[in-house]
């Protein structure tokens, strides 16, 4: 079957800038790698084989916002051999190395098009690019994903198409005591877990001001039940925590007290599973295996470092002295703060991802025995799936 023009519109944008900039430095993503079938490959070539015949720059016509779409005759050439290479290293790997396979150029393509335009259509009023989605989306990959890129595929594309169940607006959904609590349904400034997350809220309205607790990244999948996948729970809001209202949820903290997580991320999820429980959700899926994050991250650490680097001594002192355009000043300040986060913090990171997300699911299901594990991590699958017990639905949390 011959791919439509907007599969091939997707198949010259995946191939001609998705898989080139995995390699790029600024980037992060160089370990990713993709295979297609022989003959699927053999197609893919005749047709990137009749455009550089053309001997033209080529125009991506993608139906979204994307950066850099002309792609000029002399990096096309560098381009088509580099994918030539790729395809050559697939068919003897090392032993490190792991291969999304394509079973079905057609298919992938059509998929890639289809989540693009489903996110495009979602997310028009938000100033989202679907091209970000296209590069990052890879990130949320387990190993049963790899193992079929297209159900992976087709649950993004589920997510999305669900990013709008919940309210886009701050909404308030109960009470604990004096505190009232609300949540907003808000967008991921990337990709890597998921693109929306639940943010919730404390407040109590006579201080006119509120206490943020940590983000679920979820996503939403209609299957044979209502379910929701959770891919962590992560501090966005630590500088909008006003301590007087955090005075109010000392009670609760001192009950949750514990060596492993913070009682801050047990109230977020405890108050999560029960507005998931008034919508509906009868099952949770806990991704916690991310094969390409750990890497990712050293990547982005090591990056980091290396903008840093680049700021002499001599730089960094008239920095200090304000000495340099207030531009200066901002862009040293964002990559100081991106290589605290991220330099040397794969470890911590992956273990957040893992560990401790199983911690705080662990320690919810004892404190309040809202949900029951029922499959066995890392042996059925690299997916825990958690029963929402039913209770009463009432507006006290």
């Amino acid at each position: 079957m011959e791919l439509n023009f907007d599969e091939q519109e997707m198949l010259k944008y995946f191939l001609l800038r998705c898989i080139p900039d995995f390699y790029d430095e600024k980037y992060a993503m160089s370990f990713l790698k993709f295979a297609f079938k022989e003959e699927d490959f053999e197609k893919i070539m005749l047709y990137l084989t009749k455009l550089k015949e053309e001997r033209k720059a080529i125009f991506l016509n993608l139906k979204t916002e994307v950066s850099n779409r002309t792609i000029m005759v002399s990096e096309f050439d560098q381009i088509y051999d580099f994918i030539q290479e790729l395809q050559k290293e697939a068919e003897t790997p090392r032993d490190e190395d792991i291969y999304i396979f394509i079973p079905d150029y057609h298919k992938f393509f059509s998929l890639l098009h289809k989540m693009m335009m489903a996110f495009d259509t979602k997310s028009r009023n938000y100033e989202f690019n679907a091209a970000d989605l296209l590069h990052s989306v890879w990130l949320r990959m387990g190993s049963k994903d790899i193992e079929d890129v297209f159900s992976f595929l087709r649950k993004q594309i589920a997510f999305i198409k669900n990013d709008d169940k919940l309210s886009f607006e701050d909404t308030f959904i109960g009470k604990m005591g004096e505190l009232e609590v609300s949540c907003e349904n808000a967008a991921n400034d990337n990709f890597f877990e998921t693109n929306r997350h639940l943010a919730i809220r404390l407040n109590v309205s006579s201080l006119y001001s509120w206490y943020s607790l940590p983000v679920i990244h979820y996503g939403f999948a209609m299957e044979d039940e209502p379910t929701c996948y959770i891919y962590g729970l992560q501090s966005l809001d630590k500088y909008h925590c006003d301590q007087r209202v955090g005075e109010y949820i000392k009670p609760y903290k001192r009950k949750l007290r514990n060596k492993y997580v913070s009682a801050d991320f047990i109230l977020a999820l405890k108050i999560a599973i029960d507005f998931l429980r008034k919508k509906g959700f009868t099952r949770i899926k806990v991704p916690l295996l991310q094969v390409y994050n750990y890497a990712y991250h050293q990547n982005l650490g090591a990056l980091t470092k290396k903008r840093m680097d680049a700021y002499s001594p001599e730089m960094v002192e008239r920095i200090e002295n304000m000495e340099v355009s207030e531009y200066i000043i901002e862009k040293y300040e964002r990559d100081k703060e991106q290589y605290n986060r991220f330099f040397h913090k794969e470890d911590l990171i992956s273990e957040n991802k893992t560990e401790r997300l199983l911690q705080i699911f662990s320690c919810v299901a004892l404190f309040y025995g809202d949900i029951e594990l029922i499959s066995d991590p890392f042996i059925e699958d690299d997916i825990l799936i958690y029963r929402v017990k039913q209770k009463e639905v009432d507006k006290t949390l």
